[in-house]
């Protein structure tokens, strides 16, 4: 697995073929206090939710402790990056999730490989007889 590859797994998930990235992934990105994100996406959330709705979930932090954080959308990330303070830090951070969602978009919308192992010398067949059709 490329580094590209495990920075989208990491920044960014699927859920039923929708992309999203976290309150904490951003915080992380952007060197910034998990609590400051999540109060930038309470007081925006009316904004948020324009684009969709904002779920909340409770995860153990590594201290065992619950954490509130918050799953956006692209769309939803995108804005709240755009709350941010431009400083370095976050404006890299913003290219490296752009190119995250992309690169899950491509992967999302390009179709596996066919395997010719995994068919069944019938499904060769009409898989052949289709292509002569076409």
């Amino acid at each position: 697995m490329t580094t590209q590859s495990t920075e989208v797994q990491s920044l960014v998930f699927t859920v039923n073929g929708t992309a999203f990235t976290t309150s904490l992934a951003i915080a992380e990105g952007t060197d910034t206090q998990h609590k400051n994100v999540m109060e930038l996406v309470r007081k925006y959330v009316v904004d948020l939710e324009e684009f969709g709705e904002v779920a909340f979930e409770t995860r153990l932090n590594p201290q065992g402790s619950p954490t509130e954080i918050a799953v956006l959308n692209e769309q939803q990330s995108t804005l709240i990056l755009t709350y941010m303070r431009n400083s370095e830090i976050v404006r890299g951070f913003k290219k490296r999730l752009v190119k995250a969602f992309w690169e899950m978009a491509r992967q999302l919308s390009t179709p596996p490989a066919l395997n010719p192992a995994n068919f069944s010398r019938l499904q060769l067949i009409e898989l052949a007889m289709q292509a002569e059709q076409e």
